[in-house]
């Protein structure tokens, strides 16, 4: 019997993941994690989509930056997470271990100062809890505001 394959969930809705957070955040320095994202009280999601907005950066002086994004998970129910490393650190044995990151994102380096958009699409996620931080590596700080990290979670189905 044949069947179809689906997106299961919200996939349209953006939900909030790291914003005034990002304002100013340094070159080489992490976020501090965003709340806790629960895919384990009703959802069970099995991906989840990212989005960064700068509202302005100029990256003419660099080359190949990037932002990592980092899933801070939790197997207890939210009362302890992997550690996200110190907020504001641009010092390497404060970050987050290589192995919470579910993202890298190129952003192109442009001639002066304008928006960047990146995004990222099915990052596998567990059944639990877990948190996302950003470790800037642009060269440069972030914008002093506007700067956003929004995610969405889903499932594939199977009918």
């Amino acid at each position: 019997m044949a069947g179809n394959i689906r997106w299961e969930g919200n996939p349209g809705v953006l939900n909030a993941g790291l914003a005034s957070d990002l304002d100013s955040l340094a070159d080489l320095a992490i976020s501090v994690a965003s709340a806790a994202i629960d895919n384990e009280s009703s959802n069970y999601d099995t991906h989840m989509d990212i989005e960064l907005i700068l509202a302005s950066a100029d990256l003419s002086a660099v080359t190949n930056p990037s932002v990592q994004v980092h899933l801070l998970e939790s197997v207890d129910g939210g009362t302890a997470f992997v550690d996200g490393g110190v907020s504001g650190s641009t010092q390497t044995a404060n970050h987050p271990a290589g192995d919470t990151i579910c993202a890298v994102l190129g952003l192109y380096a442009a001639t002066a100062a304008m928006a960047r958009v990146a995004a990222r699409t099915m990052i596998p996620i567990s059944p639990g809890r877990f948190k996302l931080a950003v470790l800037n590596r642009t060269g440069a700080a972030f914008g002093a505001s506007g700067n956003t990290l929004k995610y969405r979670t889903y499932q594939i189905g199977y009918t």
